[in-house]
């Protein structure tokens, strides 16, 4: 025999002994393989043989066969003391033909643990346990609790880069963990813009749970670049920031420190804005003032301010009060605190007004039923701006106040009655004055009987009614008005508003209706260049004082603002709201829409245009 295949003595039990001559060259895999082990059997070889050599490497017991006289053990294997964990066992051998026996020792088994791992949270710890399965040994190690999440940096200040603060996170002993390992991340998107953002950190190995954490992009400051006192208030200008920016808060103090008793604060809604006069203050008085910028961006669904961190304070005081000796509203109406109150504020209706008394008029006339100065103030200046133009007509002459001193006298030309044309004006838009003015005009009327030159002539008392009104904004300011007072203010400046369009679109009619029925009429006006020259000026004034009424209404909210009321200007309206949330309207002539989108035809932009090129 050469060789002994594999598998040959595969679970052969109970075969305990074999010879294997010197001649087997081979022995295949798994011969002598019993289930378990190649330990089960022992061979019986000879000295230097392969068989010799192949029980060594596989680890089978084996004996010598010295000659066929001598005895041959036939050892069978029993286990005699079992290995444990941490013990060792003992296997012994016992011949069946002699009882000749020897013993092993087998090595300890080693634990054979399993795992149980309970995750720490940031509010408890957790634990980790391992239990031996066959000697139930236990091992148990503490995961402390996360205790300590922390970002390197919780604010930045914008400059249209990424901001992104790294994540230090600690257990309550003080160990830090590990990123990836014991925890993720997740930044949130974008990190540039001014807001708040979100870091998720979400823990995983030995940890669980979720927890968030903060920072803010707040935006660029401003600083105060100049401040400037005025009567019982003052000036304040700053720096513009502008991206990244929605407006900026003022703080107004009389004490160093912004105490919350003597603190008042301002929000400025445009980021363009730069300065802004305060007044209402005390007079002689110190005050300290700083601002900040803020942006509004949106948390969970609410709108929220970041703003950033204050300027530097300054500090003002502010001069004496300028109306001082300035009657007041409730002041007895005669000529002289008529006067003394226009000397101060409206140069130009006092002039009228002066000129007006040495003539000869009652200027208090049209105070008639007035409770305050301001009541029938502007309709003095309106009804002796004409009387002033009469006073001053020559013949076929008309004279139109300007302002500034400055009067234009112009020569008529051929005219036809306004009534002639009250026809041709769409039903829609004969408004407020239509009837007084064209429709049914009184006997005499100068807009009807002096025709282009008449409806002139009311369209400058107008305009200078409304001029006293808006020059006494700062009488209204200085004399600290209530409502009741700027109410009056408000209902002059809408009034003077509707006329503007009123008038003016009854010039450009007329001048439209001459030119088709009356050429005659239109070329002696349109090429009467002191009549171009008056209109020019009269329309220029006009319309920026509509310009500044509305600049004038955001200065009268925030003149309540300041006092922690409320005004709101809409479109039909415009309310003051009270403390206790009672409203009070007054209602404005929005005909004056209308009649501005009418002006905007194409007729009528040339017939102005050529009266401004004339008049320059």
């Amino acid at each position: 025999m050469v060789n002994i295949g594999e598998s040959v003595f595969e679970g052969c039990v109970s075969l305990r002994s074999l010879y294997v001559p010197s001649s087997v060259a081979n022995i295949g895999d798994g011969a002598f393989y019993s289930g378990t082990a190649n330990h089960e059997i022992t061979l019986i070889v000879d000295k230097g043989s392969y068989a010799e050599s192949y029980a060594k490497q596989e680890g089978i017991d084996y004996s010598y066969k010295e000659d066929s006289e001598e005895h041959v053990h036939s050892y069978i294997k029993k286990i005699t003391k079992k290995a444990g964990c941490t013990t060792k066992g003992i296997k012994t051998y016992t011949c069946t033909e002699c009882d000749d026996a020897y013993t092993e020792t087998v090595p300890a088994l080693g634990h054979n643990y399993k795992k149980k791992i309970t995750k720490a949270t940031a509010a408890k710890n957790g634990v980790i346990m391992i239990t031996c399965r066959r000697c139930h040994n236990k091992k148990t190690t503490k995961i402390y609790a996360v205790k300590h999440i922390t970002l390197s940096k919780e604010s930045y200040i914008y400059n249209g880069k990424t901001r992104k603060p790294s994540v230090i996170v600690k257990d309550s002993k003080g160990k830090s963990l590990k990123n990836k390992k014991d925890y993720t991340l997740c930044y949130p998107k974008g990190m540039k813009k001014v807001g708040f953002y979100q870091i998720t950190v979400k823990f995983k190995g030995n940890y669980k749970g979720t927890v968030k954490k903060s920072f803010t992009i707040a935006p660029k400051a401003t600083k105060i670049s100049k401040i400037t006192p005025i009567s019982k208030g003052f000036t304040l200008q700053w720096k513009k920031q502008k991206t990244q920016v929605t407006g900026y808060e003022i703080a107004i103090s009389s004490s160093k420190k912004f105490t919350k008793k003597t603190t008042k604060s301002v929000t400025i809604d445009k980021n363009k804005t730069v300065s802004r006069t305060f007044s209402g203050l005390k007079p002689k008085k110190k005050y300290y003032v700083r601002i900040r910028t803020y942006q509004k961006a949106e948390v969970n669904g609410t709108t929220k301010k970041i703003c950033s961190d204050w300027s530097k304070v300054k500090a003002v005081t502010t001069k004496a009060d300028a109306a001082k000796g300035i009657p007041g509203f409730h002041a007895q109406i005669s000529e002289k605190n008529i006067l003394k109150i226009l000397d101060r504020y409206d140069k130009d209706g006092a002039y009228i007004l002066r000129n007006q008394i040495q003539e000869g008029d009652n200027i208090l006339t049209w105070f008639s039923g007035a409770n305050r100065i301001i009541d029938r103030i502007d309709t003095a200046i309106h009804e002796e701006t004409h009387g002033y133009s009469y006073h001053k007509d020559i013949f076929d002459v008309s004279s139109y106040f300007i302002g500034h001193g400055e009067t234009v006298d112009v020569s008529h030309t051929e005219i036809y009655h306004t009534i002639e044309m009250a026809d041709t004006i769409p039903e829609d838009l004969r408004t407020h004055r239509y009837d007084t003015y064209v429709a049914k005009p009184r006997e005499n009327l100068g807009s009807n009987v002096r025709g282009a030159y008449g409806l002139l002539n009311e369209f400058m008392a107008y305009r200078m009614g409304m001029s006293t009104t808006i020059s006494l904004f700062d009488y209204y300011v200085d004399k600290e008005a209530e409502w009741e007072e700027w109410q009056v203010f408000i209902q002059n400046c809408e009034s003077d508003k509707l006329a503007y369009a009123e008038f003016k679109y009854y010039i450009l009619h007329y001048l439209s209706f001459a030119k088709e029925h009356h050429p005659q009429v239109y070329q002696g006006i349109i090429q009467n260049k002191e009549f171009c020259r008056a209109y020019q000026k009269l329309e220029s004034s006009f319309e920026s004082l509509l310009v500044t009424y509305i600049k004038d209404l955001k200065e009268i909210q925030k003149y309540f603002a300041m006092r922690g009321q409320k005004i709101e200007i809409k479109k039909d309206f415009i309310w003051f709201i009270q403390k206790d949330g009672t409203k009070t309207g007054i209602g404005r002539f929005n005909d004056s829409l209308k009649l501005k989108q009418e002006l905007k035809k194409n007729t009528y932009q040339s017939i102005h245009k050529e009266l401004v090129a004339n008049g320059n």
